[in-house]
């Protein structure tokens, strides 16, 4: 396996993050709400 994180892992690590702040906090500056 690579050391590297591909994009997509990212992508989806960035993603899960910004759905655990949204429930803390109303609002994203990086990231807007996909639901």
């Amino acid at each position: 396996m690579p050391s590297t994180h591909s994009p997509v892992t990212i992508r989806k690590m960035y993603t899960t993050l910004a759905n655990q702040l949204s429930d803390s906090q109303p609002l994203q500056p990086f990231a807007p709400k996909e639901k």
